[in-house]
Parts: C-alpha cells; structure tokens; sequence
C-alpha cells in the first residue's frame, strides 16, 4: 500500500509551512493547517482503513515525536556541517555569516533566524525545484538519528538530501532539524487542529504515533474523561497551582475547616516509574524514557543502578506500580541531595558521577493493576506508605504533615524557609489526581517568590550582551549581570545571571545606544565569566551600569 508520506512532496509541505509562518493571526493559521490535512485525508480516502497521518504530524510536532531519537545537532554544529558540505571554507564570508548568524547584515536581509539565514546564504548553490516527498524527508531524519546514537558521520547523508532540495526546502530542513519551525501555534493548538481529544488523548499517552492511530477520522469522538493511563505507557503529570503564602486565609473563611496534607517542595526532576513483574521503565514529565540511560535499567540484574535497588525494597506482593515523584541527585560523599543548580543532569547520571539518582515519591497512581487516579489523596497515600520500603539515597516517600488551620501552614512554611528549602507543597486531603492539570486541582506550590514581601532586590552590573531576536533582531537584548567581591583588592566582577524579563523596548534600545562604543569581543580581566551561557560581547564594568534586580 502507497504510503501517505509517499504521496505528498516536501515541497507542498514547505508551501504550507510558508504560508503559516508568513499569516497575520492564530485563526488563520488554524484554518491553513486544517485545510491541509483535509487534503491529505482527501488523498488516502481510497484506502481502507486510511493510513495514519502521524508521518506528516510528527514534522509538526517535532518534540511530541518520542520515535525518533536525538540527531545531536544546533546551530553552529549545523553551520560547521553545512561549510563542510558545500565547501565554503571556514574563513569565508559566507561562513562567516552561518558560524556568526546572530550578528546582523549589513544588507536588506538582516536577519538572525538561523534558517532564514541559511536560505540567504545557500540560496544560490540549490536547485529550484525538487521531487523530495515526505517519507524521503522522514527517512533522512531516522537516518542521521541513526548516525548519531552510533557515532558515524552524516556528511554523506547531507550531501545526498541536499543534492535534492530546493532553497525553501533547505530553509524548512532546518528548521525542522533543530526542532523549532517558529509558526507561532503551540503543540495543543496543532493537537487541537488535528482532532478535538487529541490533547487530552496525548496527555495520557504521551505518545503521538499511538494518538495519529486512534483518532483517524476527525469526526469520531472518544471519551477522554475516562482515564486509559496504564503501565508502561507515561502521561502528563498533575501539575501543582502557584499560591503565594498570603493567599491561604481564602480556605478558612468564615470558620470553614480544610484539611491540607503538606509535603517538601523537591527541587529535582519530575519523573514517573513504572514497573510490572519485574520490569522497570523510568519516564520524564514530558514523556523521555530514560530507563536505558547508566543509572537506571530495565530489569533486576541488568546494569544499571537505580532499579537493582527499588527491586529489592518494593512490597513483595507488588505485581505492578506506578510511581509519581522527584528524581534528585544524591550526593555519594557527602549523603545529601543536590539541587538543580549543581551542574549535573539526573536522567544522565553514570557509575563515574559523583550523584546516583534517587526517587522521592510523593503519589501513586497504580498499584496491583487498581487505578488510583479517582481515589482521594488521603487514600493514596495509604497505599504508597505499604508499596515499599524506604532507603535512604534511593526510594523515599515524601513527608507528609497534617495540617487544617491557617497558623500550621504558614509554621510549616516559615521551618521549610529557614532551612533553606524552596518551599512547600499543600494538597487537599480529599482532592483526586487529574492528569495534565494545573490550576484547580487542588495542590498547591508555596515558594517565598511567589510573594512580593518575601523577595529582596540586588543590584548588579551589566558586563555582556547577547542577541536578540525578532523584533529585536541586531540589538543586544538579554544582558549578563555580574556582581563584585567585597573584600577583592583588584575588584573582581563574577558573572550572576542573564537579565531580560522586566526591561521595555525603549530601554533595550537605550542600552544598545549608551553601550555601543564600548562593547568588545575580548573579556575584560576583571571578569569572572560563566562556565555557560557566554554573551556575543562583553563591556567593562566602568563603561557600564547597574540594574536593579528582583
């Protein structure tokens, strides 16, 4: 059977791509992208049953597709790919322009999008037209993935992808590339344009070919509000509803008594396990699976850490389980978590780390093939307190505190500041699990930013600048702060944070102008610059100013 892939070329789908990217309001980009896919339903209706649309979906959802694994490249490893491809030389003008594309043109198409800049500069080296359908593009894509996870060169694969395309369609290869084609629709409008359950199906499944699969036919409703999570398959998770401290008096109005279950606010990664009959596999909040990564494995015996560990401690009449909680780094020498600002990645942790990962779980979905989901809180909880046995560095429960009165949370709030904590959380005790939710689920997160009285503000220096883009393309819009020893002789600036939130346009511009004859490529000496993150010029302290910062 011809393949809908087959069937429409990349050059139709580029078209498409344009004409979203290119129109002036949210409908009309709903309406194009809904008229495109009646098209290529309209082009299979001869087959029976009529082919998934997941191989033109997954290009638009490009972070949704959980099929194709990582092809290891950005912006400059692109750009190098792209010099060796074409033969540019690496100190050639238009080199220069692909390595340096955040840096403006001094031509009428000026422009820091990497893509757009790729078409400005190829745009003389490629064929008008191509023949390139969409299965040739997905197959390219699966092979430089391939390439990647391997550690074999995609020059060739390049070489031969590019010998096809046109200019647009190198523009849209990019951008399709790097995962970002920049058409001003989030995933859940794109889901949304697709079928009416598709976001809520995608919730539950986190897997859009299984999403592209079941819901065919736009016109045939499922239903949604019966839950399908189950083990092996990850979901979105409830998310926790922002709360400042000063707002809890709204549950205690008029003597009203609400029962609250409190519990640490983990700075970690939120992660789901699932296990049944031995076999474990470990999913991120957006839906990674990460269970073949060093520290974590897929069965008792097999390498990796984590589940050698959990296997042993789980209730020994637990056939299934899923697990809702933190993964926090623990520290091997010290024996204390570590928060997200210590650089290191829990999800990519190996024997060598000076971390092992650890899951504080803090809610239980399932356990012995019984759906908890629609189970109160209180319930839950007494489920997860017999699902396994705690050990420390490697399975926890949250603490849990009781709590129905307005003086116990703000205790509990002011202990959990005092020793550092990021804050709290506060769950009704009745409240039930809703998937993909945030507000009025009835858990809260109380951090001390959330509440203007708590926040102090520091005053530091602008000593860098980066780049910004679109309406601030060719202005430095983002700016590297730096604070200054109090007891160094010599003054030294060690670099804080990047400031962009909170400044109006005319100050970026009033910044762009006051700075603008100072700016440098060479870091000044008495900068402390950070590990990551570098700006596209730096400026010395004295030719600068201070921003006051909340």
């Amino acid at each position: 059977m011809t393949s809908i892939a087959s069937q429409i070329s990349f050059s139709t789908l580029c078209t498409v791509f344009e004409e979203i990217f290119t129109a002036k309001t949210n409908k009309n980009r709903q309406t194009l992208l809904s008229d495109f896919l009646e098209k290529c339903r309209a082009q299979s209706q001869s087959s029976t049953p009529p082919p998934s649309l997941f191989p033109i979906l997954r290009l638009f959802l490009l972070k949704l597709d959980r099929e194709r694994g990582p092809n290891g490249l950005k912006e400059r490893s692109l750009a190098v790919l792209y010099i060796r491809v074409f033969c540019l030389g690496k100190t050639s003008p238009d080199a220069k322009k692909l390595l340096n594309y955040k840096e403006p043109l001094r031509s009428k198409n000026n422009t820091n999008d990497f893509a757009e800049r790729v078409f400005v500069v190829l745009k003389p080296r490629l064929k008008k037209s191509s023949s390139l359908s969409v299965e040739d593009v997905n197959n390219f894509l699966d092979t430089i993935s391939n390439q990647f996870s391997s550690n074999q060169k995609q020059d060739g694969e390049f070489i031969k992808i590019m010998e096809e395309c046109s200019a647009l369609e190198v523009k849209w290869l990019t951008r399709i590339i790097l995962k970002d084609l920049k058409l001003s629709m989030g995933s859940r409008k794109i889901l949304d344009v697709f079928h009416p359950d598709a976001d809520q199906l995608f919730a539950q499944k986190s897997n859009l070919k299984v999403v592209c699969e079941t819901l065919g036919n736009p016109r045939e409703r499922i239903n949604t509000r019966v839950s399908s999570v189950s083990v092996f398959s990850p979901f979105k998770p409830m998310l926790l509803e922002r709360l400042p401290i000063t707002h809890i008096r709204k549950f205690f109005v008029d003597g009203r008594k609400t029962e609250f279950i409190i519990q640490t606010k983990f700075d970690g990664e939120r992660s789901q396990v699932h296990v049944r009959d031995g076999r474990f596999k470990y999913f991120t909040r957006h839906g990674l699976e990460i269970t073949k990564n060093p520290s974590y494995g897929e069965t008792r015996g097999a390498r990796g850490f984590l589940t050698n560990k959990i296997s042993s401690l789980l209730n020994p009449h637990c056939r299934s389980i899923i697990l809702d909680g933190e993964m926090m780094g623990f520290h091997k020498e010290k024996k204390e978590f570590s928060t997200k600002g210590v650089p290191f990645d829990v999800k990519k942790l190996t024997f060598k780390s000076k971390h092992h990962p650890c899951l504080v779980a803090y809610d239980i979905l399932l356990y012995n093939d019984e759906l908890l989901i629609n189970k109160p809180l209180e319930y839950r909880l007494k489920v997860l307190e017999g699902a396994f046995e705690e050990s420390p560095g490697v399975l926890l429960r949250a603490k849990n505190e009781r709590v129905s009165s307005m003086d116990e949370i703000i205790a509990s709030f002011n202990r959990a500041i005092d020793t550092h904590e990021e804050g709290i959380v506060l769950k009704k005790i009745d409240s039930l699990y809703h998937i993909d939710t945030r507000d009025g689920s009835g858990c809260y997160k109380i951090k001390s930013d959330y509440s203007s009285e708590l926040i102090q503000d520091v005053d530091l220096v602008i000593i860098g600048g980066h780049y910004g883009e679109g309406r601030h393309t060719g202005l430095f819009n983002s700016f590297l702060t730096a604070c200054v020893h109090p007891t160094s002789p010599t003054k030294t600036f060690y670099s804080v944070v990047s400031v962009s939130n909170g400044l109006t346009g005319n100050a970026i511009r009033s910044f762009n102008a006051k700075f603008s004859p100072f700016w440098t490529k060479n870091k000044p000496e008495v900068i402390v610059a950070p590990k990551k993150g570098l700006p596209d010029v730096w400026i010395h302290p004295q030719h600068s100013i201070v921003l006051q910062i909340n």
